[in-house]
């Protein structure tokens, strides 16, 4: 059997922790320096409903990467592709701000390595590996889609009671 797919829902599970239990303050930390140039309202999209949607989607990805024992499928590198982008983004969001990141632990200290592993041992092709990759950058706008339609709809919501 291999342990790749259920390392890489530890690796998961870890890293949600850290973002959000201990030590956690990752909707705070998105709210102040994510959206702290935007509009008030998008950062009242970022919050625990939106964090709970998002990572119950990542976790059922990686369980069903389990189960099918997904080495070698599109799902399993484009999980890695996710993870890796994922980790990317915590590492520029703590360089640009100059403050700790919630997640940015595990990003580097598990994410990378494994994703590195992963890939250096891979034996698909530059073509699929792209096309992995790619979808796992596609899969981080998925919160980023979410924060921009719920404040489009609070917006819109608080235009109507406010014209009422």
């Amino acid at each position: 059997m291999n342990y790749l797919p259920l390392i890489i829902l530890a690796a998961a599970i870890i890293h949600i922790i850290e973002e959000f239990f201990y030590p956690g303050g990752f909707i705070d930390f998105a709210r102040k320096n994510i959206v702290k140039n935007n509009r008030r309202i998008m950062a009242e999209a970022i919050d625990s409903n939106m964090a709970v949607i998002v990572n119950a989607l990542f976790l059922l990805l990686c369980l069903v990467n389990v189960l099918i024992s997904g080495t070698g499928t599109l799902l399993h590198y484009s999980l890695v592709g996710l993870i890796l982008f994922n980790s990317l983004f915590h590492i520029a969001g703590s360089i640009i701000i100059r403050k700790y990141s919630p997640g940015l632990i595990t990003s580097v200290l598990i994410y990378i390595p494994l994703a590195v592993y992963i890939i250096s041992n891979s034996n698909k092709s530059g073509d699929e590996m792209l096309i992995a990759m790619v979808i796992g950058i596609l899969l981080n706008l998925v919160p980023i889609i979410i924060v921009l339609v719920r404040s489009k709809f609070v917006f819109n919501y608080k235009n109507k009671v406010l014209l009422k």
